[in-house]
Parts: C-alpha cells; sequence; structure tokens
C-alpha cells in the first residue's frame, strides 16, 4: 500500500455567472492516503522481512499518455514532452488481466525508492528519468506498508491464500482416504448368518 501522495489539478472557479467568467485555480493535494497496489508492479529489498527492514524499492505503473502530459504542471516532474507513448509493456507480470492487455497510448513509470540514500527516481517507459527527489514522505521513509492475510516470519510476502488451503486440503485427503478403507472393509467382510 502506498501512503504518501502529492497530486495537482486545475479548476475553473466561476467567478461572475452572468458574464460567465472563470478564474483557474490550482489545487494541491498532498499528504497521508492509502491505496491498494498491485503485488505484481512491486518489487522490494530480498533481505527485509518487513517494510521496516527494506533499503529500497521499485513500484512500477502505467497511466494514459494524456494524464501523463498533466505532470507538466508538476513542479517535480522535468523532460515530461521528451516521453512518447507506447504498448503497454507486460513482461515483468507473472499473468496479465483483462484489463492489462491490449493498453495503447500508455506511459510506464518506474519508481525507485531508496531511504538510505533518501532518494526517489521516476523513469518513464524505462528510457527518460523525468523525476529526481529526495523522499518526499514526511519521514523520509519508503511510503509503502505491507498488508498480510496471514504472517510469514520467514518472508516479507504473507502465506497466500492458496497456501491456507493446504492445511485443509490434507485434512480432506486424510478423511477420503479413511472412508475409502472402510468402504474397502465393508465390502470384503461377509455376512454369516
Amino acid at each position: 500500500m502506498s501512503f504518501y501522495d502529492r497530486s495537482e489539478r486545475v479548476v475553473k472557479d466561476l467567478i461572475d455567472p452572468k458574464e460567465m467568467t472563470y478564474e483557474e485555480n490550482v489545487i494541491v493535494k498532498q499528504g497521508v492516503r492509502a491505496k491498494s497496489i498491485d503485488i505484481r508492479s512491486f518489487f522490494v529489498d530480498d533481505r527485509a522481512k518487513n517494510m521496516d527492514d527494506a533499503v529500497d524499492c521499485i513500484y512500477v505503473t502505467t497511466m494514459p499518455y494524456s494524464e501523463f502530459l498533466t505532470l507538466k504542471n508538476n513542479p517535480y516532474y522535468r523532460d515530461i514532452d521528451k516521453v512518447v507513448p507506447g504498448q503497454n509493456n507486460e513482461d515483468y507480470k507473472a499473468f496479465i488481466t483483462k484489463e492489462d492487455s491490449g493498453q495503447k497510448d500508455v506511459v510506464e513509470l518506474m519508481t525507485y525508492y531508496n531511504k538510505f540514500s533518501d532518494e526517489e527516481v521516476t523513469i518513464a517507459n524505462r528510457q527518460i528519468i523525468i523525476k529526481e527527489t529526495p523522499l518526499l514522505n514526511p519521514n523520509h521513509e519508503l511510503p509503502f506498508t505491507r498488508v498480510v492475510l496471514n504472517e510469514n516470519v520467514n518472508s516479507f510476502w504473507g502465506r497466500g491464500f492458496c497456501e491456507l488451503c493446504q492445511v485443509f486440503k490434507h485434512e480432506i485427503n486424510i478423511l477420503r482416504d479413511m472412508l475409502m478403507e472402510a468402504v474397502k472393509r465393508s465390502n470384503n467382510q461377509q455376512i454369516i448368518l
């Protein structure tokens, strides 16, 4: 989950309704916000057992080119006009969902975070550096946390739902074997009157 965000948006405020005159204002939203991210797009320090131990991480996302062009107004970004849209490259994902496939006119953003060197670097389409700043998180920590269904002390990633179901599958297999053995015994017994 990502927990710190900053965005700008230009809005038009109505000044005079009779003459239909507007004034443009910039709304800046920043602060702590939470959003779930796709774990197929998040790569964490392989030595880390939790987010406090992690030194660095990479978050890969895509955005429509038209939305990407609005980053020109953001003071943290540069060289936006040098980036051209491309086909969505999903090579790093183990499987592709329906939403992922066939997206055109998108820009892939790869953001690298490092808390020891206090840097946040964003690369567009794996070619052009468009952002190079200190960590924007107020505590200069990695702006992510993890939420797991079931903790696994030996790994950063928790136990998945399938791994939790293995215990039940094992018990069901044992019960099935016991039932089959009972049926086999009952068929082998002869009824003596």
